[in-house]
């Protein structure tokens, strides 16, 4: 991707910032309508029904192009000729081919083109994995094409497939290659979440991250969701059954699952306090599910209630403390409130910045005006005098 095209999906961005402003009334229709016409933006569904129905379309066209190709091309390859695996390779190509086609035409998140990245992302990984027989080498080669995806056409949807591909690289070294102790996965996946939040924080400072804004927010949100499931006590307890051949006979537990216990439930607190902290909607919402995840893995073990007891019993008290705290916050100007959020991008505030100085300059022509009373040469009512005395 150009320059040129890193620009129109930076004032993509921009446009949406600024309609946000504009619906929050910090600025007005005239101001709005005044910095948005100089810019050229990417061509883009914002319905995501629409997009998911181009998605659908884009895939129907790789399907039918890839069974043309299947029946007339590679319809001489047997399993015995190892040369039916290069269908996947021409495959992988087609589909970048068309990526660069649909971005170099200002395509970005249309929804076609996410299908033509996807299936590169997806391609790849599965020619070398074939090619080599080896699923740990697949794996690797699907996080680096889903980076590649993520950083060259800016692609949302693949840096999630991209955290699963790394997630699933690991866990199959210390599973199937037994790389390491099978116990000890759950840690290593907390600090590669951690790391994950790491370099969120680092490119969120930098010039770049707004371009990539919606990429690292997606960082961020899976790396929680990681830490929390990686560190699970259901996760935990079945991996060490499965992979380490643990019997857990009755009135007995796993090592440390106090801790396991503990952090099963600490985590969702510790999101909850950081999402009410940064007042982020989405990670709110991650840490009331990750809170049910909680409690329904303890009634998985140790059930106390029947299950229709439990859900009237946890709707009841869900829908009393979401009662009081609406009815306690919702007229609030300050803290915790109901009204819209007006915090404004740093990029977007240099725009209206921008604006508010274009009008306070008077850029309107003043136009001389010519009496028709001259002065000098003693004319009408004495309006001056001669140059003689």
């Amino acid at each position: 991707m150009t320059k040129l095209n890193y620009n129109l999906i930076k004032n993509l961005f921009l446009v949406e910032d600024l309609k946000e402003l504009k619906s929050n009334m910090l600025i007005s229709d005239i101001q709005y309508s005044k910095a948005v016409q100089d810019f050229v933006i990417t061509k883009t569904n914002t319905n995501i029904l629409v997009r998911i129905g181009f998605f659908l379309l884009g895939l129907f066209l790789l399907s039918s192009l890839f069974g043309i190709l299947s029946l007339f091309i590679f319809a001489g390859f047997t399993e015995s000729n190892e040369s039916y695996k290069a269908m996947l390779f021409v495959y992988a190509v087609i589909c970048y081919g068309a990526s660069e086609i649909a971005y170099r035409n200002n395509y970005f998140a249309f929804g076609f083109d996410d299908s033509f990245v996807m299936g590169a992302h997806l391609f790849t990984a599965l020619s070398f994995g074939i090619y080599t027989e080896s699923v740990a080498f697949g794996l690797l080669v699907y996080s680096l094409s889903g980076i590649f995806c993520v950083v060259r056409y800016v692609h949302t949807p693949s840096v999630f497939l991209t955290m699963l591909g790394v997630v699933s690289f690991i866990s199959y070294l210390v599973l199937e290659e037994k790389l390491l102790n099978p116990f000890l996965l759950p840690i290593l996946l907390v600090l590669v979440s951690v790391l994950f939040l790491w370099l969120y924080f680092v490119f969120t400072k930098k010039e770049s991250g707004y371009l990539y804004q919606n990429v690292l927010h997606v960082v961020k949100y899976s790396s929680v969701l990681i830490a929390y499931v990686s560190i699970n006590y259901y996760t935990v307890r079945e991996v060490a059954i499965s992979f380490m051949n643990l019997e857990i006979k009755p009135n007995s537990d796993i090592p440390f699952a106090i801790l396991f216990y503990v952090l099963t439930f600490l985590i969702p607190i510790m999101i909850f306090y950081w999402a009410l902290k940064t007042k982020d909607r989405y990670m709110l919402w991650i840490s009331v599910f990750c809170f049910a995840l909680s409690v329904l893995t303890i009634r998985y073990y140790y059930a106390v209630l029947e299950p229709e007891y439990a859900l009237i019993l946890a709707g009841v008290v869900l829908f009393s403390i979401a009662y009081i705290l609406i009815q306690k916050i919702k007229n609030n100007r300050k803290g915790f409130t109901f009204l819209p959020d007006k915090s404004i991008n740093p990029m977007t505030f240099d725009v209206l910045k921008n604006i508010l100085l274009l009008h306070q300059i008077d850029t309107t022509t003043t136009l001389k005006q010519e009496s028709p009373m001259e002065f000098g040469g003693g004319g009408f009512s004495g309006g001056g005098s001669g140059e003689s005395y």
